[in-house]
Formats: structure tokens, C-alpha cells, sequence
């Protein structure tokens, strides 16, 4: 009876911190995407100098997000979105063009992230 328990108490665990680290980083993935909307606006209404400093707020925000993240989901979801967050600062200045596509493209990758890591019997078991 007490190894029925043990599992037990071992298995609930499990299923808590899986759930407690998908709402985590399903409630960072959307700040992330609320501020690559403020990027955008910035950058569409013509503040440049603005959308440089959130897209360099961003890329620290999404550095201390990776760190944790890492341990919680595989590291192929995070490096393409890890390459385009570092890029965008310097797109905005350089290549501007380009910086639409890309703000478009890092908030479906973070939605990806999001919903791959949203609470369901499959992820947390």
C-alpha cells in the first residue's frame, strides 16, 4: 500500500509541475506577442528609435525567458524564434523592408510555442 502511495503522490507531481510550466510559458508567449504588437505599432506609426529600444527590450526579455524554457521544451522551438528576436533591432535600423515580415513571423512562431506547450492529457503525460 505504501509503494501504491508513493506512485501515486510521485505521478500527481509529475502532472502538477507540468501544468503549473505550461501556464507559465503560455502567460510569458503572450507578453511576448503584446510586445512584438507594440514593436510593430511603433514601427508602422514611424518611430524607429522606439521600436529599436522594444525590440531591444524584447530580445533581454526573451534571454531570461530562454534560460527557463530550455529545461521545459525542446530547443529546436526555441532557436529559429531565438534568431529572429536577436535579429529584429538590427533590421529596423538597416533593412527596414524586411522588419514587417519578420515581427509577422516571430508572433506566429511564439503562438506555436504556445499552443504546442498549452495543457493537454498529451503534454502533461
Amino acid at each position: 500500500m505504501t509503494r501504491l502511495k508513493i506512485s501515486i503522490f510521485i505521478m500527481l507531481s509529475f502532472v502538477l509541475i507540468s501544468t503549473i510550466s505550461c501556464r507559465w510559458i503560455n502567460k510569458k508567449c503572450d507578453e511576448m506577442i503584446f510586445q512584438v504588437r507594440e514593436i510593430s505599432d511603433s514601427f508602422s506609426s514611424g518611430d524607429t528609435e522606439n521600436a529599436v529600444l522594444l525590440a531591444q527590450h524584447l530580445d533581454g526579455y526573451w534571454e531570461e525567458f530562454r534560460k527557463k524554457a530550455s529545461v521545459m521544451v525542446k530547443t529546436e522551438r526555441l532557436s529559429e524564434t531565438d534568431m529572429i528576436i536577436s535579429g529584429i533591432a538590427v533590421k529596423i535600423k538597416d533593412t527596414p523592408q524586411e522588419v514587417n515580415y519578420l515581427l509577422s513571423e516571430l508572433s506566429h512562431m511564439i503562438l506555436l510555442l504556445k499552443s504546442s506547450e498549452t495543457p493537454s492529457f498529451s503534454n502533461i503525460l
